[in-house]
């Protein structure tokens, strides 16, 4: 799959909020990057298990009351 068709589909899994399958889609060395650290640590999270231990939190600390992610986004690299 090129970008755009990846883009797709990480759009399609989240809107049925299937985060962990979307978490598939991403290559093994991820990162994830917050714009705030609490506690003082690195905003950064490697790799997919860090990834994966984000989503458990996000998953039991939030409750969602709706849900609706309208596009797919992706960078374009300039020459």
């Amino acid at each position: 799959m090129n970008t755009e068709e990846v883009a797709k589909k990480v759009v399609e899994v989240v809107r049925k909020q299937a985060w962990y399958d979307a978490l598939d889609l991403y290559d093994d060395n991820i990162v994830s990057v917050e714009a705030y650290s609490a506690g003082g640590g690195s905003p950064e999270t490697r790799g997919k298990e860090g990834v994966r231990g984000k989503i458990d939190w996000w998953v039991n600390a939030m409750e969602v009351h709706s849900f609706k992610p309208r596009t797919a986004v992706r960078s374009r690299r300039t020459p």
